[in-house]
């Protein structure tokens, strides 16, 4: 019997996703289309986008499923003032007005469905949503599951054994011992907390430290279980002033991060030892902290890793439509592509959006060569190809592209075009045959959430993309999952002997990826790219150093 399941995320970051007979059709994030980001708004345009792909309308949806569970947040509901700080207390509670009208919106839009019936709407538990995408789609037939974020409805980590497609509780965490509001309140304390998604800076920031802020001693461990002393934390908080505060981020970015990597070992040493499984899937907004992943690999926690591409709340749509899928009677059908689901446009789209902003533009025969050599001459580029990347990372068809092995390129980026602090890493897109010889350990990451170690020896020949601990949040390339992408990436390791470019995302600060054309033509325009890679189409800046070479002569 043929199913067709409509997941939403209505949390921030809101999000659609349609799931077809165990399929991803389509997936995408509100803010794309929106420009808002970490959107609350309603998931109207991406919801619209996954039917126009699936070709149908929301009458023939079998079920509409939520990635939150409003009646288990309402009776069990958690404060919090003991946990977090008042500014995050106060932004949530705006927010849960918010969430509260896209719960009534969510209603309304499923009584649309023709065939109405109360299992026809279900509201699936937050941290389930995030364990379902994590293993349904891993390819995995049994594994830990870990899932870490601020909070769900009352939990805010839960640990599962995954089995044949379907995921059993363990044991969970409440709010009060949230590792993410506990990696949060440490990145307000370093300075960089001005909204939801800032907890990567702190992650940047922390290798510059020397010793750390005695976050760990925080954490209690015993009876196979971790918890958060806030109130030793706060005491230890107030012992130091505010200006040595500002003196000291980096060292409790370092003590932030040494302790999320110890309360992961715990979780994963304690799974472990109950399952004798030494596979393990991650999600959750923490899953995204690429550091500890690599610190999971390197204590040798895991023999298997598997991170989900959207592992923040966005996600949630996913795995809350695959949940659905199970019960339905639709197993999940694994290896299929989970990142490029979004919007693609026509070479005719974009010549029309080209003709609308009257820029001038070239036709290329080998778009991806013409690339390469480019980035081989210096150049800057935005590149826009194919469907866009569900998640928040760019991986090759919403990116940002630069030459690796110049020490200029990352100050260009941070100075005039990302706008960004210059203690944080850029990520490179690597050949995943040629990983080993530039990495210390050759591993499949296709979504840039793990840390690797570049080899001592080649770090002087790729500055660009290692960070100031010798590390490098991976993303490998291959054929299969990007033949454009790869085809790039060949081109510029035949004319450079570098397997790998710099990879980050086509946005500019504060605004979500760009989605559409006209997304991609502005942030050219705004900021100091040198060039435009556009479908098939190359545009130059008028004003570009570069600008005296033609296209016949990039085209090797």
């Amino acid at each position: 019997m043929s199913r067709t399941i409509l997941g939403v995320n209505l949390l921030h970051d809101t999000s659609a996703a349609i799931i077809k007979d165990g399929k991803i059709i389509a997936a995408a994030e509100e803010e794309r289309f929106n420009r808002k980001k970490h959107t609350l708004d309603f998931p109207h345009a991406a919801i619209k986008f996954c039917l126009d792909t699936a070709g149908i309308s929301l009458e023939s949806v079998d079920q509409i499923v939520s990635s939150f569970d409003p009646k288990r947040f309402l009776l069990n509901f958690d404060p919090f003032e003991e946990n977090v700080i008042k500014h995050d207390d106060d932004s949530f509670k705006g927010s849960w007005r918010v969430v509260s009208q896209n719960l009534l919106t969510f209603l309304q839009l499923s009584k649309k469905n023709r065939e109405f019936l109360p299992r026809s709407v279900m509201g699936v538990p937050h941290h389930l949503s995030h364990a379902y995408c994590a293993f349904s789609f891993s390819g995995m037939s049994r594994a830990n599951v870990i899932t870490i974020d601020g909070r769900g409805e009352r939990e805010s980590t839960c640990i599962y054994l995954g089995m044949d497609d379907n995921v059993k509780l363990i044991d969970s965490y409440r709010t009060n011992d949230s590792v993410g509001h506990l990696y949060t309140y440490a990145t307000y304390l370093c300075g960089l907390y001005s909204s939801i998604g800032q907890e990567g800076k702190t992650m940047g920031l922390a290798p510059y430290g020397t010793v750390p802020f005695d976050i760990i001693n925080c954490i209690e461990f015993g009876n196979n279980r971790y918890k958060i002393n806030w109130k030793k934390l706060r005491n230890l908080n107030e012992s130091y002033s505010a200006p040595a505060f500002k003196f000291n981020s980096r060292n409790v970015a370092l003590g932030a991060q040494q302790t999320l990597e110890k309360i992961i070992e715990f979780l994963a040493n304690r799974l472990s030892q109950r399952t004798k499984l030494y596979d393990f899937c991650l999600a959750g907004g923490v899953a995204l902290n690429a550091a500890a992943n690599g610190y999971i690999l390197d204590k040798g926690l895991a023999e298997k890793l598997f991170i989900f591409p959207a592992a923040n709340d966005a996600g949630t749509s996913v795995g809350a439509a695959a949940y659905a899928s199970k019960r339905e009677g639709c197993d999940i059908i694994p290896g299929q592509e989970i990142v490029y689901l979004g919007p693609a446009y026509s070479d005719m789209e974009i010549k029309h959006a080209l003709a609308d902003f009257n820029i001038k533009y070239e036709h290329s025969e080998n778009i991806e060569k013409t690339a390469a050599s480019l980035l081989a001459q210096g150049y800057i580029l935005g590149w826009f190809q194919g469907r866009m990347e569900f998640g928040p990372r760019a991986l090759g068809n919403r990116s940002i592209l630069a030459d690796p092995r110049r020490n200029l390129t990352k100050e260009r980026l941070d100075r005039t075009i990302k706008h960004r602090e210059e203690w944080r890493p850029y990520a490179p897109a690597i050949l995943f045959e040629q990983m080993d010889a530039f990495y210390t350990r050759s591993y499949y990451s296709p979504f840039m959430t793990i840390n690797f170690s570049a080899r001592s020896d080649k770090r002087h020949l790729i500055p660009a993309v290692v960070h100031v601990d010798g590390t490098s949040r991976v993303q490998t390339v291959t054929k299969d999952s990007n033949p454009t992408f790869y085809g790039l990436v060949s081109s510029f390791a035949k004319l450079t002997g570098i397997p790998l470019i710099l990879n980050t995302s086509f946005n500019m600060q504060g605004e979500p990826i760009v989605c559409s054309p006209e997304d991609a033509i502005r942030c050219f325009m705004n900021t100091e790219l040198d060039a435009l890679c556009i479908g098939n189409y190359l545009v130059l800046k008028e004003n570009c150093q570069f600008n005296n070479f033609e296209i016949s002569e990039l085209n090797y």
